[in-house]
């Protein structure tokens, strides 16, 4: 099983916006991502997002590039701050590839969990639009690519 974590694109202020929609650049910058992830020919049962626009847009333009059986998934437990144990043994759980796209802290914490079961270490520095994607081999989670936009 494959999970894709992606961190939503760079987003307008909250003094520009309240909702905090995805600025010009975020949506570039996810474009990028999801054509890069149509060239790999990926697919996903679905893209779980959280309930901030920024992060469903993200999705939004996601779907337009990769293959989705399910669809998208609204889900609360994905905010930035949310409780790490409200949404993961769901993940674990999982028996296809899916994407979530989310949020600092949140991501940096979930990726510490399936990585070395310990929430407090930070080992991906998530930039804004930037995939890890985690393979789950032997009841392990290993990484298996990292990228940001610049580099798609």
């Amino acid at each position: 099983m494959k999970i894709y974590l992606i961190r939503h694109g760079d987003a307008k202020s909250e003094a520009e916006d309240i909702n905090r929609p995805l600025n010009e650049k975020g949506v570039r910058d996810i474009h990028k991502i999801g054509k890069f992830l149509n060239n790999a020919n990926i697919k996903v049962t679905k893209i779980y997002h959280s309930t901030k626009l920024r992060a469903k847009q993200t999705a939004e333009i996601l779907s337009q590039y990769i293959k989705i059986d399910e669809g998208l998934k609204e889900i609360k437990g994905l905010e930035p701050n949310a409780d790490l144990n409200i949404l993961y043994n769901t993940f674990l759980e999982e028996g296809e590839d899916f994407v979530i796209t989310g949020h600092l802290p949140y991501l940096s914490i979930l990726t510490s969990k399936f990585l070395c079961n310990n929430e407090n270490k930070k080992i991906v520095d998530f930039k804004s639009g930037s995939l890890l994607c985690v393979e789950k081999k032997d009841e392990k989670f290993l990484i298996d690519f990292f990228i940001t936009p610049e580099i798609c």
